[in-house]
């Protein structure tokens, strides 16, 4: 019996609105049976190619302690380090204890390479030891909605602890 190997060579052209092609191609297998004669079959052959989404954030600078009433700026870069857009990028902090009024950003549509800046302002209003959410979410255009988190635990005093 003999062993066989194929080598299929597929060139992709892709354009900049294309998420998720498809590369189809027809490939003929040509062989020799068990008893030595010449053998052919085609078939067609497809193959979805998906290009990654990826987000890089920069380090976060989430406070420890904060008294009631004290304004803390959050901020840190963003990039679009995948291959494809982001759509709806939007930024936003979540937690109990804290007023998030100053809290949401939202960039829209976020091309490949791109970078841009969070500048957020949160507000102490309760004490206590509360978790502070930053939440980057966004649409792909195969419908996906992605949601990264980052946590932090935070002390909130009254500020007469002194």
């Amino acid at each position: 019996m003999k062993k066989v190997f194929f080598l299929v060579l597929c060139f992709v052209i892709m354009t900049t609105g294309c998420v998720s092609p498809i590369i189809s191609d027809e490939i003929t297998f040509v062989y020799e049976d068990g008893e030595g004669k010449p053998r052919a079959s085609t078939r067609d052959v497809s193959v979805t190619v998906c290009r990654l989404s990826e987000m890089e954030l920069g380090p976060i600078n989430f406070p420890a302690f904060m008294n009631v009433g004290d304004l803390h700026l959050l901020s840190f870069f963003i990039r679009n380090t995948g291959f494809v857009p982001l759509r709806n990028l939007k930024v936003t902090t979540e937690g109990e204890g804290f007023d998030h009024a100053s809290g949401m950003y939202i960039v829209g549509n976020f091309a490949m390479g791109e970078v841009d800046f969070y500048d957020g302002i949160i507000l102490a209003a309760e004490p206590g030891e509360h978790t502070l959410q930053l939440v980057v979410s966004y649409d792909l255009d195969t419908g996906e909605h992605v949601r990264i988190v980052e946590k932090a635990t935070v002390t909130v005093t009254d500020g007469s602890e002194m």
